[in-house]
């Protein structure tokens, strides 16, 4: 079956002498699986670029359910960035939203257009970005829980944030793994405050260190298997 649909690329790898694996997030089909031949070879050899992690495409592929590898017949870029490739301080915001996606989305073939329209949001929102908020990606990791199935339950007025419930709370857990309620009242604010370009929380490297620890464990606790991150040492050269 022919099908149309937008999609987001998460990684690809070289397959053979002149061809790519890539793992697709599309907005109707979920996560995918294609092999494009020929993208490596002499001839095609420009088009490789459209399948770099992070773009936008536009794709006409060949749905068969009983295959895990499937064919692309057209594809186009269905956004082209303007600065997020090429700034070094976005580019390592985007490659943190990456390699938080490739951790999260490992299901194939589970549409949720909803989180597909929340990360394509939020990937415009860094590319047109004149200023960017040191906090972006603390607030990205915190709204995307929505997506995923495990928002938090945050009430400014409690006293600690649960990170094993995920429920704010006035009594102490029995457990180390809560936050005080300064902590939990920031988490409220990122969660509730549109992307900007501002410094949202006005706090220092340190706090924002521990604020990445805290959200992190989160989300060790809540997805399975969730390994830790490697790209929040490229961020820590410019805000951690």
């Amino acid at each position: 079956m022919l099908c149309n649909t937008k999609g987001i690329v998460l990684h690809n790898i070289k397959y053979g002498e002149s061809s790519i694996i890539c793992k697709i997030f599309t907005k109707d089909y979920g996560l995918l699986s294609f092999i494009v031949n020929g993208i490596r070879s002499s001839k095609s050899r420009e088009k490789v670029g459209v399948f770099q992690p992070m773009n936008m495409l536009d794709i006409v592929m060949y749905l068969r359910d009983n295959k895990n590898l499937l064919h692309i017949k057209e594809f186009k870029f269905a956004f082209a960035y303007q600065s997020l490739p090429f700034q070094f301080e976005k580019s390592a915001f985007g490659l943190f939203i990456l390699e938080l996606l490739n951790k999260t989305i490992k299901t194939e073939r589970e549409p949720n257009s909803e989180k597909y329209e929340f990360i394509e949001e939020s990937l415009l929102h860094l590319d047109g970005m004149k200023k960017i908020s040191p906090d972006f990606h603390l607030q990205f990791m915190l709204k995307y829980t929505q997506y995923i199935g495990f928002m938090p339950d945050i009430q400014p007025h409690h006293r600690y944030f649960d990170l094993e419930t995920g429920m704010s709370t006035d009594e102490i857990p029995t457990h180390p793994h809560y936050t005080d309620q300064a902590t939990l009242r920031d988490f409220h604010t990122l969660i509730n405050t549109s992307f900007s370009g501002e410094n949202i929380l006005q706090i220092n490297r340190e706090i924002r260190k521990v604020y990445l620890k805290w959200i992190t464990y989160y989300y060790t606790y809540h997805v399975e298997q969730f390994s830790s991150m490697k790209s929040p040492e490229i961020l820590a050269e410019l805000y951690l």
